[in-house]
């Protein structure tokens, strides 16, 4: 009965949020697999395969639609790399890495953002180009 009650804090907004997430719950299909207990162990394995493999990393990014391919190219790659010099095979060892690589992504970001600052900057302000292409 406690669902029935309206929480004070109960507001229009939040009440979005909630169904947006319910929405989720019933479409993406691990967790459809994960509510049914025939097909529950076929959905573990389809969530681990996802992130060993780095797909949850990568979407979790935002890849499919903000990063660069070449950029979520470069982040597995590198990931890879790393899970066979560190032989990493269990969660303990994947969570810091997809940390590391988290960090490395956003500090490729910040990097092209200050880049491109830098010379919209000196575009503006004092007519330079700073980039310089060997013409």
């Amino acid at each position: 009965m406690r669902d029935a009650i309206s929480h004070p804090l109960e507001t229009p907004e939040l009440q979005k949020v909630k169904k947006a997430a319910d929405v989720l719950k019933v479409t993406h299909p691990a967790v459809l697999a994960l509510q049914d207990p025939q097909n529950r162990e076929r959905a573990y394995r389809m969530i681990e395969e996802d992130y060993v493999s780095g797909q949850f990393l990568i979407d979790n990014l935002g890849a499919r639609r903000y990063i660069e391919p070449v950029i979520a190219a470069t982040l597995l790659v590198i990931r890879q790399k790393m899970i066979e010099d560190l032989q990493i095979d269990s969660a303990t060892g994947y969570i810091p890495m997809d940390n590391a690589l988290t960090a490395q992504y956003n500090a490729f970001k910040l990097q092209r953002i200050l880049g491109d600052l830098a010379i919209h900057l000196e575009r503006g302000l004092f007519q330079v180009d700073s980039v310089n292409r060997g013409k």
